[in-house]
């Protein structure tokens, strides 16, 4: 992975810059003298996660937290401080994790493994899906994946909701395209969107995500690292990532399979 340590010579940020360097040997980790200097290597490459000590902004922590997803939206932040009372602006800003001196390397490598943007590992070809708010999908170089049709990426949205059911050219018709009426045309229509789906996993090293067999397509969830997959499966931190928010650009989203799933995991306090 890549991360950025800002402010490396205060003693927080240096013990944590070491740390990483122990931890992830074949990482990069970085460092910035000031923001300025920061903004400047997020322009110039990809970071996966960013350390800030938060006391050292004061009232422009916010401020600076928004330029840098400015830089890079999907960057993961993480807060190292020795003031407990920044949890709130942590809160605010979503961050990845919130650390708090000392810090252990078990402490560090928790907070590794709870990512708000989980970081793969070289040669690791597992599909990295968000659907907490917008859905997003990542390559496993950590780039964002182009898809030649934008209904193929909502068919693979689809599909990551069902949770690894199967489905039909039927269940796609009527969910994605709305179409209640399955003739020889809809029909057409949703083979060629799987078709161009299958291609573009193709194209990106990522085929075994999606299996299809039977005349059904299903998610291979072996091959698929996800923030709801994540929550469903028991993780407090992941469940704590979600906002009320889910694959929002999608109608279907709001009363879907995983989205009943995910309700009722919410404690009391959060359900409306």
């Amino acid at each position: 992975m890549i991360t950025l340590t800002l402010d490396h010579t205060e003693p927080i940020c240096a013990q944590v810059h070491t740390l990483m360097q122990a931890i992830d040997k074949k990482g990069e980790h970085l460092s910035a003298d000031d923001m300025l200097h920061a903004l400047q290597i997020l322009k110039e490459q990809r970071v996966d996660i960013i350390f800030i000590c938060p006391e050292l902004y004061g009232s422009q922590l916010i401020s600076t937290v928004r330029r840098i997803e400015k830089q890079q939206s999907y960057v993961n932040i993480i807060f190292m401080t020795a003031c407990p009372e920044y949890a709130l602006d942590a809160h605010r800003v979503y961050c990845s994790a919130f650390l708090t001196s000392p810090i252990s390397p078990g402490d560090l490598k928790e907070a590794l493994e709870h990512l708000r943007y989980p970081v793969s590992d070289k040669g690791n070809n597992k599909l990295r899906a968000m659907t907490f708010g917008s859905f997003m999908v990542l390559r496993p170089d950590g780039e964002v994946m182009r898809f030649s049709r934008t209904v193929s990426k909502e068919i693979l949205a689809y599909l990551i909701d069902q949770c690894g059911y199967p489905v039909t050219s039927h269940d796609i018709a009527a969910d994605v395209f709305g179409i209640t009426d399955f003739d020889a045309p809809a029909s057409k229509r949703v083979s060629n969107s799987v078709r161009s789906l299958l291609a573009d996993l193709k194209k990106n090293g990522l085929e075994k995500a999606v299996v299809k067999q039977n005349r059904q397509l299903q998610i291979n969830k072996d091959y698929v690292s996800c923030d709801l997959y994540d929550a469903l499966s028991g993780s407090r931190q992941a469940l704590a990532l979600y906002k009320g928010e889910y694959m929002i650009e999608y109608s279907w989203s709001e009363t879907s399979f995983a989205m009943g799933l995910l309700y009722d995991l919410l404690p009391d306090s959060r359900k409306i």
